[in-house]
C-alpha cells in the first residue's frame, strides 16, 4: 500500500511548470471531467514547458492518470483526446477550491520543525 500524502503538503513544492500544467488540467476537468481535446492539451503543455521532453510529458501523464484515447462522437467521427483516468482528479478538484491552492505559504514538505 502506498502511503497517502495530502495534496496540501506537496502542492506548493511542485516546480512551477508542473503546477501550471496541473492548473490547466484541473480547470478543464472542472468543465468536462471526462477528457481534454488533444490539440488543446498539447498546446497547453507546450506553453507550460511540460512537453519540452517527450519523457517528461510521458511521466507527467502516467503520474497523474492521463491517457491519449480516441473517443467516438458519431458515425466515422472520433475525438482525439486526453482522458482523465485516475482517482487523483476528483481529489485535486476538491483541493482547488481551498485557499491552499494559491500557495501563499511556502512549501511545508521540505522544511524542518524548529
Amino acid at each position: 500500500m502506498t502511503p497517502y500524502i495530502p495534496i496540501e503538503a506537496w502542492w506548493c513544492c511542485l516546480h512551477p511548470r508542473e503546477r501550471n500544467s496541473l492548473v490547466f488540467c484541473i480547470t478543464n476537468y472542472l468543465i468536462n471531467p471526462t477528457y481534454i481535446e488533444r490539440t488543446t492539451f498539447d498546446a497547453a503543455m507546450a506553453i507550460t514547458g511540460e512537453s519540452s521532453s517527450i519523457l517528461m510529458l510521458e511521466y507527467f501523464m502516467r503520474l497523474y492518470g492521463l491517457q491519449y484515447q480516441l473517443i467516438p462522437c458519431g458515425e466515422d467521427c472520433f475525438i482525439d483526446a486526453v482522458v482523465f483516468v485516475s482517482d487523483f482528479w476528483p481529489l485535486l478538484a476538491g483541493f482547488a477550491v481551498t485557499d491552499a491552492f494559491i500557495c501563499s505559504n511556502p512549501c511545508k514538505l521540505l522544511t524542518f520543525p524548529q
